[in-house]
């Protein structure tokens, strides 16, 4: 986990020097469990929820705040592991979402399609 903050904080830091990202707007956990772990830390850590866990249809996940973001954590349609992947970090752009596309590729950050969100 120290890591995987580490690695966000290098990204974040690396990004917004061209002035591109906001902040890390939440992490990624995946797993079958993700209700389990999403109640563990809500009510043994005390973490206030963000969004609370609900089903999407193809997805669930819950979201709890970690203090300038979120832990989100969720299981996907058929997800059948119970071993937590960290699947992911959603970053905020300042600009729009394609503007940030080419900066990720030019510093070799390897991501999935955007998946802009109002």
């Amino acid at each position: 986990m120290k890591k995987l903050f580490v690695l966000a904080f290098a990204l974040l830091t690396m990004l917004s020097t061209k002035g591109q990202i906001v902040k890390i707007d939440h992490f990624n956990a995946h797993t079958a469990d993700a209700r389990v772990l999403f109640d563990l830390f809500k009510t043994t850590f005390k973490l206030p929820i963000v969004y609370d866990y609900q089903s999407y249809g193809n997805f669930a996940s819950g979201g709890l705040w970690l203090g300038n973001t979120t832990f989100e954590f969720v299981c996907p349609t058929g997800t059948t592991t119970t071993k937590a992947i960290f699947k992911g970090i959603a970053l905020e752009p300042v600009q729009h979402t394609d503007s940030l596309i080419p900066l990720l590729d030019e510093r070799m950050v390897n991501h999935s399609a955007p998946f802009p969100f109002k």
